[in-house]
């Protein structure tokens, strides 16, 4: 009796060890982390090139920002995509980015322009991860590239430039004539303030039944300008807009085939009004065409003996003028 209590006690001590593991191994099973059971869902491979100046986020930043628009979301990629993204400053001072996008549901490219580096490089970061995932980051897409197109409108950038102009006049002198300009200029995102000096060529006008007297005219003016880019096309390469503008200087006047020429200065100011074409390239060098009208407020009367007017300037002149500058960063 005794040894069947002894054998039964053995037993019941051995089921209590076994209950016991069991339970302690279910409660490892049920304790144990959620990714020992099913595996976490692998991020988007993505192949990034990234290629910005210095001073611009770099590709880490911009792998940073695309894992944070996706958020958790994160849908496993059979191949990779490969993205090729490319930002450089502009002329004008603004920046363009570039963006090249290659995976299995296709590809794409796109291009737009911002106020700055940062704004550029964010909006693009966005537009990829909208690539990758378009329901994990469209909400946040639309409304950061909201804020980049209103920073882009609002933000300016402020530039000098130097260049050269050379014009048509008709009206100012006797015969239409030509003329150099040297331009001085700030750049301000759609305004342009100038500041020219101009020369132009001599040109003669005679009195008489045979022309045989007359005088010899030239004009020396300096101008002040501002125009305003109103019209952009082909992506901002063209731009078009008004321009109004003061000008003032001497008229020079030499008797021609008199006994005794003298020469003579008078002073003479204008108000100008007209339109600009602007093209404004990848290259610091914008060409432009400016055509205006302007209006003479002084118009010095030139006679001979004082009883024989020889030139007075028309009421109304016109210009045309074609020039290259080169806008300094």
């Amino acid at each position: 009796m005794f040894e069947r209590s002894a054998v039964r006690g053995v037993l019941m001590r051995a089921l209590r060890a076994a209950a016991a593991a069991c339970a302690g191994a279910l409660a490892v099973l049920v304790t144990w982390p959620p990714r020992a059971l099913a595996a976490e869902p692998e991020a988007p491979r993505l192949r990034l090139e990234w290629h910005a100046p210095a001073g611009c986020p770099d590709r880490e930043q911009a792998h940073a920002a695309i894992a944070a628009a996706l958020g958790k979301s994160r849908p496993a990629r059979e191949t990779p995509a490969v993205v090729r993204v490319q930002i450089a400053q502009r002329a004008d001072g603004r920046w363009n980015v570039d963006i090249w996008m290659y995976g299995a549901g296709g590809s794409g490219e796109r291009s737009f322009i911002g106020a700055s580096c940062t704004h550029v490089a964010e909006a693009a970061a966005l537009i990829v991860a909208m690539a990758l995932d378009p329901t994990a980051a469209a909400a946040r897409g639309e409304s950061d590239a909201a804020a980049a197109r209103e920073g882009a409108s609002t933000e300016t950038s402020a530039g000098l430039s130097a260049g050269l102009r050379l014009s048509a006049d008709a009206g100012s002198l006797p015969e239409p004539s030509a003329g150099a300009a040297l331009v001085l200029g700030l750049e301000l995102a759609r305004l342009h303030a100038q500041l020219e000096a101009a020369a132009w060529l001599p040109q003669e006008a005679r009195i008489g039944p045979d022309g045989e007297l007359g005088g010899r005219f030239g004009l020396f003016t300096a101008a002040l300008r501002g125009c305003f880019d109103v019209l952009l096309f082909a992506g901002d390469a063209l731009r078009a807009g008004p321009c109004l503008g003061f000008e003032a200087g001497l008229v020079t006047g030499r008797g021609v085939d008199i006994s005794e020429p003298g020469t003579d200065r008078d002073l003479w100011a204008a108000a100008l009004g007209g339109v600009s074409l602007l093209h404004v390239g990848s290259s610091p060098v914008q060409l432009g065409l400016l055509v205006e009208l302007g209006v003479p407020l002084h118009r010095p009367i030139w006679e001979i003996d004082d009883f024989a007017e020889v030139f007075r300037a028309a009421p109304l002149v016109g210009r045309l003028s074609l020039g290259a500058v080169w806008l300094f960063p």
